[in-house]
């Protein structure tokens, strides 16, 4: 498209009319046509403006807003990087290891058997105590059968021995 053409000779005849000398009125006419013959050849034509994106081509890009959302390389620093990981366990390891579940169902295990071990020991108290008790009271007996014995052999000897005494023995 070809820019509008800018009258300089209608320019310059109405400054002659406006009292402006000839030399001068022609002088800016053609200092004004060049200046619009030039920003005209800047301006942007219909076909220009076909080729330039719209803003629903626009919509599809990624705005700074939408950048300033993502990690930069220094905000990636203190992340793990793919050698760090190799030192940690995979999954193939992981299965030789027991779950929380089955961990959990093996404390349970224990935690039965202990309680089984505290009522035989508890069991085990009371049969004690009952023993002691009983060897208390058979101790007792004991002492006094001993006691009894020991009182009558004593009894015996002194008869005897008063019988010998007055046998003159």
């Amino acid at each position: 498209m070809s820019a509008p053409c800018f009258d300089t000779l209608a320019f310059a005849k109405r400054l002659k009319a406006a009292g402006v000398e000839q030399a001068h009125a022609e002088a800016e006419a053609e200092a004004l046509g060049e200046v619009v013959d030039h920003h005209f050849e800047a301006l942007a034509t219909k076909d220009d403006l076909r080729h330039l994106a719209t803003k629903d081509d626009l919509r599809n890009f990624v705005t700074k807003d939408d950048l300033r959302n993502f990690a930069t390389k220094d905000d990636l620093r203190n992340f793990a990087t793919k050698d760090d990981l190799r030192n940690f366990a995979t999954k193939d390891d992981l299965r030789n290891f027991v779950t929380k579940d089955e961990f959990h169902a093996e404390i349970g295990k224990l935690d039965r058997r202990l309680d089984a071990l505290d009522n035989r020991f508890g069991k085990f108290e009371g049969d004690l105590a009952a023993l002691k008790a009983l060897m208390s009271t058979s101790q007792t007996q004991l002492e006094q059968r001993l006691l009894i014995k020991f009182g009558a052999m004593l009894s015996a000897a002194i008869v005897l021995l008063a019988a010998l005494v007055k046998l003159g023995v």
